[in-house]
Order: C-alpha cells, then structure tokens, then sequence
C-alpha cells in the first residue's frame, strides 16, 4: 500500500512536484548548512555512480568531482545516524521499488531541490559586483590580432578558483576569439574544439538556468565590446553558430589568413555599409518592383563587396513585401565622409539603378536626396564617375 500510495502521489501531482514536496519533508531533518553540505555531496557521489540520468546530475551539480569523492566516508551521526536526512530520503526513494529507474529520478529531484534550498552547488549565489571585464588583463599584443589577444588574455587572467558567473562568461568570450581565429587561419578545427568542449563542459558544471545564461553570455559581450565594439551579441552568435555547425572552412585548411578587419567586415560591416544596404533596397524597390537583375546586383555588391555574410542578407530579404521595409527603417543613417568611400558608395547606387536596364525618375530623385544628406553634389558625382 505504501508503494502505491507513493507511484499514485506521482502520477496525481507529477514526478517535479513530488520531489518539491519530499525535499520540504527531508530539510526537516537537516538542521545546518554543515549538514546539508555533507548531505548533498553524499547524495552527488552515489549519484555519480548511478544510472545516466544520475552521472548527468553530479556532473551539472555545480561542485567538482574532488569536492564529492569519498564524502560518503566523511559522513556522521546528523546525516547518517537513524534520524538523519540521509536514511529519511532513502526510505521514502525505497516505496517506489522495485522501479529504480523511477527511484533515482525521485532521488537526485529531491536533492537538486535541497540544493536549492541552501544555495549549495550550481545554486551557490554568484559575486555580481565582480564582472569578467574586471578580471581579465589585456596584456598581450600578438601579431595575429586582436582576436588572439582576446583568446591570450582570458587564458592568462582565468584560473579554476573564479567564480562559477565568472567562468561561464569565460567559456562564451573564449568560444568566440576560437571561432573567429579559426576563421582567420590561426587555429585549426581541433584548437576550435578544444574550446567549444571547455565552453559545454562549462554550461554542464555552472547550471543551466536561462537566467544564468544570458548573464554569463551578456558579461562575455562587454569584454568583447571592450576590445571592439563591432564583437556585438550579433558578431558572437554568428561566428560561432557558422562554426559551431561546421558551415564554413578555415582559412587555416587553405593556407590563408584574414586580418581582423576582414573578419570583423564579414560579420559586421562598417556602418555605412549597413546604410548603403537600406539605400539600396529602398532603390530597387521604389519602383514597386524587384526584378532578378536587381535582386542578383543587390546579393552580389552585398556579399562579395561589402563583406555580409549570405545568412545575413538572406534574412533582410526574406519577404519581398513591405515586410522588408520594417526590417531596415531602423538602420541609423551613417553615411561615408571621405571621397573613396563616397565613390563606392554611390558607385553601387547607379549600378543597382541601371541594372534592368532603365532608370526610374524615382530613383534619380532618391539618389539626390541620398547626395543632399550627404551633402554633396550629386551630378558632380555622377560626372566624374563616368561610364559605370
């Protein structure tokens, strides 16, 4: 009767809520953090050799595995004896036998709730007046860049004993100098993995919480931006995302090299290239028609010209409505200030104009108001470009 009434508090109120509940009763039994201390990495070292579902909760306890092993051997009478929490968990695990599989579920999310609780392990509460960016020392002034920087200087400025916030945001900034090097032809594919094991490995030991998370990556962001302010949220998602799934090729496998500013380039142009994009769509579409010549010039000066990467602009153009237009009213007016780049700049603007072959009043009238933003003379452009 005990077994079912057990198995039918499960299936009544769901295995989680159950293990909320037992967690309340057995802190009932723990009257200090030194005992819940001693509780709980008892509880990770038998875990630690359970089923998988039990390795996997003592490898993203938050505590290293030197911290558990041969705590069981360490034990004593508050946590133990015959009215310790130790005894009253296993007791209660014990009504759902002969199910073991469903015993040790019950179990590890009952202590993981105890965890919580006492704010022990992954649950541990996290120096939030201590950021990476105050931790880390730009020391290092390598030849290769300011990529290698980055990678050279979290490895010189980390150590084991940071705190856990602290080494996850280290895990996210090293995982991106690994991508972004590997892209510039430094590292090879087993230097990038190295890192990307050493960030998953992070993400399993510091706890996994979205909250943490995003704290960790936002830290990881304002070291990155202190170094360049184009290693953005953006920068770091897509380097890594490409990499990450193996979309691209080193330049290292093809005996190559790109400087920091052509990778820097590739995932985040300079901001006048982001505005050249809008002027650009806005032109080809201001005749209420996007016809293949346009949409291929528009993709060609896009990716091979400006250094956008083919998932960024496949997702501005996503939807040839004016979809596309909301998408880009946001992009800031940055307009190049000296001449070479105003000639390119204006360069793109005809060859998108006269691409299918005829030229809108519209578009002309667009291309001046472009020039008086800039605030030169538009047919003294046009005069010394020539023949485009």
């Amino acid at each position: 009767m005990i077994q079912n009434k057990m198995t039918e508090t499960i299936e009544n109120l769901g295995i989680d809520k159950t293990a909320e509940l037992l967690a309340e009763y057995v802190n009932q039994k723990i009257p200090s953090e030194d005992v819940a201390i001693q509780f709980v990495l008892e509880e990770i070292e038998a875990a630690s050799q359970g089923n998988g579902a039990a390795k996997i909760f003592a490898m993203t306890s938050g505590f290293d595995e030197d911290d558990y092993i041969d705590a069981m051997h360490n034990s004593f009478e508050e946590v133990d004896g015959e009215d310790g929490p130790q005894q009253e968990i296993l007791n209660l695990c014990m009504m759902l036998y002969p199910n073991q599989n469903l015993m040790a579920d019950l179990r590890i999310k009952t202590v993981d709730n105890i965890m919580k609780h006492w704010k022990l392990g992954k649950y541990a509460p996290v120096n939030e007046k201590v950021r990476l960016i105050d931790v880390v020392k730009k020391n290092n002034n390598l030849p290769e860049g300011i990529f290698s920087n980055i990678n050279n200087d979290l490895n010189d400025s980390i150590t084991e004993d940071h705190d856990i916030m602290i080494l996850m945001a280290y895990g996210y900034a090293r995982r991106v100098a690994a991508a972004a090097i590997y892209l510039q032809g430094t590292f090879n594919r087993e230097h990038y993995n190295q890192a990307s094991f050493i960030f998953k490995s992070l993400q399993l030991s510091t706890g996994q919480s979205v909250e943490f998370q995003e704290e960790a990556a936002k830290q990881a962001e304002e070291l990155l931006t202190s170094y360049n302010s184009r290693i953005d949220k953006e920068f770091m998602a897509m380097v890594t995302n490409l990499v990450e799934t193996n979309q691209v090729i080193s330049a290292y496998e093809q005996n190559l090299f790109f400087s920091d500013e052509q990778i820097l380039e590739m995932f985040s142009p300079t901001p006048w290239k982001r505005t050249l994009i809008k002027d650009l769509i806005y032109l080809a579409l201001i005749d209420g028609n996007l016809d293949d010549a346009e949409k291929d010039l528009f993709y060609d000066v896009a990716v091979n010209e400006l250094g956008f990467t083919e998932t960024k602009i496949a997702d501005i153009m996503k939807n040839v409505t004016s979809d596309i237009m909301k998408n880009i009213t946001s992009i800031e007016d940055i307009y190049p200030t000296n001449e070479d780049d105003i000639y390119i700049y204006f360069v793109h603007l005809l060859r998108l104009t006269y691409s299918n072959g005829y030229v809108d009043n519209n578009q002309v009238a667009y291309m001046e108001a472009v020039a008086n933003k800039m605030n030169v003379d538009i047919d003294g452009i046009i005069e010394a470009l020539g023949n485009i």
